[in-house]
């Protein structure tokens, strides 16, 4: 069945927040989203809601609608959640020794992104290869909760790397030298699923998640630490998205 309207903007929407094109914070049009589109504005102000309903968009009254931006504990406890999670996750595929084939076949992709931008020189070229392997390391990481086998697991996952991804991105062009090190952490864990070590599986997978983490944390300080020189002040935790512990429950009842 073809996807309705509001479903194309749903998605359309949601790529542009995957992709970073929408930046925590900034103010959304239904009318200039559905010129992007070609559509009525009707359809994007129902995927709006949508994605509201999910935590990635925050309404403010007489205000509108806004990408929704995490506060810095937030963040760090997105990050505190999927740790848990994922190396849970990544024990039980060392078990089942499912995906792992596909897992590397992934792998494969981002070590060739790797090395293609430590070469690239247009703008237009690292930008595209940026997308690929926000893409891709995407698809590992879900590739690797099918193999757990847990599709409760699975979902709320998915949408945990979602928000970090989305909350934390803010940068659309990743330093070569950590996707590099991305590459190498995958590479590391992929091993220890083949060798059915779920111990060093999980141990490696927490590692990846804690650089990750690190990584998003120091970018969220070097922001609003410019948002402070350049605005003569900072954002007030009030100001950012609901409680995460909330988006935390309402996932846990689908």
């Amino acid at each position: 069945m073809p996807a309705t309207l509001t479903e194309q903007a749903r998605d359309y929407i949601f790529n542009k927040l995957v992709r970073g094109e929408l930046e925590p914070g900034q103010r959304l049009s239904n009318r200039q989203l559905a010129k992007e589109m070609g559509i009525s504005f009707i359809p994007v102000r129902e995927a709006i809601h949508q994605l509201a309903s999910e935590g990635l968009i925050m309404h403010r009254p007489k205000l509108g609608a806004f990408v929704a931006i995490p506060n810095r504990q937030e963040l760090a406890e997105l990050y505190d959640l999927r740790e848990a999670l994922e190396c849970h996750a990544v024990g039980s595929a060392a078990i089942r020794q499912a995906d792992i084939d596909e897992m590397q076949r992934q792998n494969d992709v981002i070590g060739d992104i790797a090395r293609s931008l430590a070469q690239a020189t247009d703008a237009d070229a690292i930008s595209e290869l940026n997308d690929r392997y926000a893409m891709t390391d995407a698809a590992l990481h879900l590739t690797l909760l099918r193999a757990a086998g847990n599709t409760r697991a699975i979902k709320v996952l998915r949408d945990l790397r979602i928000m970090t991804r989305i909350f934390g991105h803010r940068r659309r062009h990743r330093p070569t030298h950590l996707i590099e090190r991305a590459h190498r952490q995958h590479e590391n864990i992929i091993e220890a699923l083949r060798q059915k070590d779920s111990e060093r599986a999980r141990q490696l997978m927490t590692e990846h998640i804690r650089h990750g983490c690190e990584t998003a944390l120091e970018l969220f300080d070097r922001v609003r630490a410019q948002n402070f020189a350049s605005q003569g002040g900072a954002p007030s935790d009030a100001e950012y998205a609901p409680d995460l512990q909330q988006r935390v429950q309402d996932m846990e009842q689908l």
